[in-house]
């Protein structure tokens, strides 16, 4: 009655680190939150303009956001108020708000470094990488002198692989600021992508040892190390980071694959499924947990993990929607199962395979609507009895 199951290997999408999250190169918040007030060109402000700075340390970033806020309305000419406001939905990963207020900045203050790197900054957080670099630019030739600007340069070269760019300011930027971990870290990332394993470990140990808050240095070292198979260091590095942090669902994604590699599946689906609760953009722990779930007969949970992986990336794992479609099909969720294969035929028209698939589902649905609508109900199929029709 049904389709084989998908081979082995159609299914795990395993990858020795997570994809690199989003890591916005600013200071701590409050850093960001008073930075503005010594940089050029802004308007002093008297103690009525401001939010009271007794307080507004012991306010959470959205009771910050909502303090500007009320303030940019009564006062919608203070540059200050804007550009605080923009490095907090920054810290708080809102590009697409950061944006519009250092847009607003630019419009107030005109033509300054500061301004141009704040909106680098936003440009860098909605992914527009290019004009992110041409602000970055107009910073340099106006002559801001700080280390955050050739940081942000080096991360963007990173992000578009020019790498001796980026190896060039991130240098810069430690010349300006040597314990800056994140140019460590940005070079840890370009020595391991070339090739370079021993610098790569080299700078990533230098930013987890300088800062062992940033549990990404972590998570890229356990990844180093599950490439080499080296799982016992892989898994201290990734101890490490969950003591500094333990919510951090990057290493719990690591631990997943550590797991994973060491063929302790159950192990490795407890850390996916916690990685993907506790960070939504890592789609592949989704992706994972959707495959031990699919190998375990557990479908109904494969589908649930499966449709967070579509909704979370315009680029899943090539297998995902098969999957999807194969565990609907399993479930007897046949008009489900016919959607996904028409969208697979129509992507591919000329596989066979899925045409095939389409047709069987297509005459289940067909099946189950007549049972329906003649009254009759078909017998439930328990889960763990599905590997015996097959």
């Amino acid at each position: 009655m049904y389709p084989g199951r998908l081979p082995a290997s159609l299914r795990f999408f395993l990858t020795s680190a997570a994809p690199l999250r989003r890591i916005l190169l600013l200071p701590t918040l409050a850093g960001a939150l008073w930075l503005s007030g010594c940089q050029s060109k802004e308007p002093v402000a008297t103690e009525d303009q401001l939010p009271d700075t007794t307080k507004v340390r012991t306010l959470t970033p959205d009771e910050q956001i909502r303090d500007l806020t009320t303030a940019i309305k009564e006062q919608p000419g203070n540059v200050a108020l804007f550009q605080r406001r923009a490095r907090i939905y920054l810290t708080l990963n809102n590009g697409p708000a950061a944006l519009a207020d250092a847009e607003r900045v630019v419009a107030l203050e005109g033509s300054t470094p500061t301004s141009f790197l704040l909106r680098a900054q936003a440009l860098r957080a909605v992914g527009k990488v290019k004009e992110a670099l041409a602000d970055c630019t107009q910073a340099q030739q106006l002559g801001y002198d700080g280390s955050d600007l050739p940081l942000l340069q080096g991360e963007l070269s990173y992000i578009v692989r020019r790498y001796p760019d980026a190896i060039k300011y991130l240098n810069e930027a430690l010349r300006k600021s040597q314990f800056e971990e994140r140019a460590y870290f940005y070079k840890g990332m370009i020595y391991a992508e070339t090739g370079d394993t021993a610098h790569a470990i080299s700078n990533l140990q230098t930013a987890s040892e300088q800062a062992p808050q940033f549990t990404d240095s972590f998570g890229q070292l356990a990844g180093i190390y599950n490439a080499k198979r080296d799982f016992k260091i892989a898994r201290q590095y990734l101890d490490a980071g969950l003591r500094a942090n333990p919510d951090d669902g990057f290493l719990h994604y690591n631990l997943g694959v550590n797991a994973l590699l060491q063929k302790f599946p159950d192990s490795a689906l407890t850390f996916f499924t916690r990685a993907a609760q506790l960070d939504t953009t890592l789609y592949l722990a989704h992706f994972n947990a959707a495959v031990l779930h699919y190998d375990r007969d557990e479908f109904a949970p494969a589908v649930k993990h499966l449709k967070a992986v579509l909704r979370r990336t315009s680029q899943p794992p090539a297998q995902t929607r098969l999957l999807l479609a194969d565990s609907y099909d399993r479930l007897g969720a046949y008009r489900a199962a016919v959607g996904e294969y028409q969208k697979l035929v129509k992507e591919a028209p000329a596989d066979t395979r899925l045409a095939r698939r389409l047709q069987a589902a297509t005459a289940l649905l067909r099946q189950q609507q007549g049972d329906s609508a003649a009254g009759r109900t078909r017998p439930t199929i328990r889960p763990d009895s599905l590997r015996k029709i097959r």
